[in-house]
């Protein structure tokens, strides 16, 4: 045999197990009670979050004209540090994020619900990753519009709020601890489901086979359950 055949048969032999590997450390930070987010002053003066401060700062006109108010700038310390940037609307459980990881920025709105349900529309396709709890319901697509990803996010809500019988719910607590317990909250079921750790590699290749798709067609193709099965843990 070839050796640059062995070499090839090793590496995709050795794929599945780095994932493996890469997938258990990431969950383990997640569920993590160590994980914090850190309220920033002024990230523009670090060089750190320079760049994401600006960026940030960019959305500051549009979220105005929504009627969100900034939350605030935060340094999110959970597998790797990160740039939070929230806005909230008030007396509601809506919320639009824009985080930046290494580089990579993400923009997401979130609605908040009774009953325990919650809604996040994202640009970000590597959200479907790893299972989310029961009730937790995610939809990402790739659009260049802030306009359009906010029309899609108000929409799915409406249907999520006729579908569950559910209304917007404020938050009780802060958005730090929110935001922190959603993280752990995923963590935590991603360890209820029977060997995870080797389910890994097998949920990151098919990461993308939802990406595109609205929460209705999730739904209608029996992909996920509203209201959830199962009641929602918080």
């Amino acid at each position: 045999m070839p050796a640059w055949l062995d070499d090839a048969i090793f590496l995709l032999a050795a794929i599945p197990v780095v994932l493996i590997v890469v997938g258990y450390a990431m969950v383990v930070k997640m569920g993590r009670s160590t994980s914090r987010m850190e309220r920033l002053k002024d990230p523009g003066k670090t060089r750190e979050f320079s760049q994401a401060w600006a960026e940030a700062e960019g959305y500051d006109e549009w979220t105005r004209g929504q009627g969100l108010e900034r939350i605030g700038f935060f340094r999110a310390i959970v597998t790797t540090p990160g740039f939070v940037a929230a806005w909230g609307l008030p007396g509601t459980g809506r919320f639009f994020c824009m985080y930046c990881q290494q580089g990579r920025y993400v923009t997401e709105f979130m609605s908040t619900f009774s009953n325990g349900l919650d809604l996040t529309t994202t640009n970000n396709r590597e959200s479907f990753t790893m299972p989310r709890p029961p009730g937790s319901y995610l939809q990402s697509f790739s659009v260049d519009s802030i306009d359009e990803l906010w029309e899609r996010h108000l929409d799915t809500e409406a249907y999520v709020m006729d579908e569950a019988r559910v209304r917007l719910v404020p938050l009780k607590g802060s958005f730090e601890s929110f935001f922190l317990g959603e993280v752990r909250r995923q963590a935590a079921y991603v360890r209820t489901i029977p060997l995870w750790p080797v389910k890994m590699w097998y949920w990151y290749f098919r990461r993308g086979r939802r990406h595109g798709t609205t929460l209705q067609e999730q739904h209608m193709s029996g992909l996920i359950d509203i209201p959830p099965r199962t009641e929602p843990a918080r």
